[in-house]
């Protein structure tokens, strides 16, 4: 519970400060829609970064591991089947 009341904190403090941004930015420029642009290509690029730097290993992890998963389940369907056939010759 405490985790996920520090979360969504969190995820709160970091809308109200890019919020925050934006209008400073707005401030600055006078078009609200360059100030929005820029701070979500700031925060997009950033994301890249995360993805490129961590959270693409972690997804290539959990394909193999998946695809370990589809070739267990694959074999144990064939030996199944085969089992199937072999009981259909012997009981007729």
């Amino acid at each position: 519970m405490m985790l996920l009341l520090f979360s969504v904190t969190l995820l709160l403090a970091l809308m109200f400060l890019c919020g925050a941004l934006a209008f400073e930015l707005y401030l600055l420029v006078g078009d609200m829609a360059v100030a929005l642009v820029a701070v979500g290509v700031v925060l997009l690029a950033v994301a890249v970064v995360i993805y490129i730097l961590s959270v693409r290993y972690d997804f290539e992890r959990w394909r193999r591991r998946l695809d370990t998963v589809y070739e267990v389940s694959a074999t144990i369907d064939m030996v199944a089947t085969q089992a199937t056939a072999f009981l259909k010759k012997i009981l007729g």
